[in-house]
């Protein structure tokens, strides 16, 4: 009988290999089982972990998301201009603001002169002056930089709301605060923005204390509007639309005694609610029929604009 050698009987299953074999199956089995459900309990653990990370890291996305929403709102506006140019912020507003601030400056008496030959004729025809007043919610002063860009039909409510919450009750007061920039409407005939809107200065000086008009001050829609109302309204509402945005207290040597007692009567407390209560965020709560019912009592019939 051939002998095996070492090698061969080691690799040749004995008997109680052969024995044991079925029984290790079994084993090999139950021990594939135990680590597969460990496996699984092991996944489920960590897809549990897994989704819990994910909803902690989407909220944490979601609060930086709302803390920096005005950044990322920019930054997507910015890629969906792409590749057309952003129109500019604040600080093109101001240097449009500057722009014409300095346009305005260099208005001449010459200017002044032809401007009001310009506008000795009608732009607008017979108008209601309430249809007028409607027509500045198209207006917006480009160089108003406390506004921005809030119509002056928002800028007269917001005076006239500031006005009945301190308890003005003046029609002519009232009156003031609706209709004092209704010649801003030349923007909208394409009139050039410096010489409608601004603050109206001296450029020649006249007599000392023969009167305001007897100098010669820059042409704006002050002046503008009171051509078109005077004789209309009481001479005192027609003489504050006309110099409603002088510096008193600069012109004050060149007023007559009754332009004097009208600044501070009437021009001095209108400036406050004029220029005191403008903002781009205030969006005032005025009874507009009520509004409507002094301009109309004002001026019953159509005005040649």
């Amino acid at each position: 009988m051939p002998r095996l050698d070492a090698s061969a009987r080691s690799a040749a299953p004995s008997h109680d290999d052969a024995a044991a074999a079925p029984d290790g199956r079994v084993a090999d089995a139950a021990f594939h089982e135990r680590t597969t459900d460990g496996a699984r309990g092991a996944s489920r653990r960590a897809l549990l972990l897994g989704g819990a990370a994910t909803l902690a890291s989407g909220a944490a996305g979601v609060a930086l998301g709302y803390r920096f929403r005005t950044e990322i709102r920019d930054v997507k506006l910015h890629a969906l201009a792409w590749p057309l140019d952003v129109p500019g912020g604040m600080d093109s507003f101001r240097r449009e603001a500057s722009r014409i601030d300095e346009a305005r400056a260099r208005q001449t008496a010459d200017d002044v002169r032809t401007l009001k030959t310009r506008y000795e004729s009608a732009v607008f025809g017979q108008v209601r002056m309430w249809d007028l007043m409607e027509r500045l919610a198209l207006c917006i002063d480009p160089s108003d930089r406390r506004l921005f860009c809030g119509s002056q039909f928002v800028h007269a409510q917001q005076a006239f709301a500031a006005m009945q919450a301190n308890g003005v009750d003046d029609p002519d007061m009232l009156l003031l605060a609706l209709i004092h920039d209704l010649g801003k409407v030349l923007l909208l005939a394409h009139e050039a923005p410096e010489n409608v809107v601004g603050t109206t200065k001296r450029i020649a000086d006249g007599e000392p204390g023969a009167g305001l008009a007897r100098a010669v001050f820059q042409f704006g829609h002050g002046e503008f509007l009171h051509s078109r109302i005077a004789g209309l309204v009481p001479e005192h509402v027609a003489w504050v639309v006309r110099w409603h945005n002088i510096h008193p207290d600069v012109q004050a040597p060149y007023m007559t005694a009754q332009e004097r007692e009208w600044t501070e009567r009437w021009l001095v407390p209108f400036k406050r609610f004029d220029g005191g209560f403008v903002s781009p965020y205030y969006v005032p709560k005025v009874d507009l029929a009520f509004c409507r019912e002094l301009v109309e009592r004002a001026f019953p019939s159509p005005v040649l604009v």
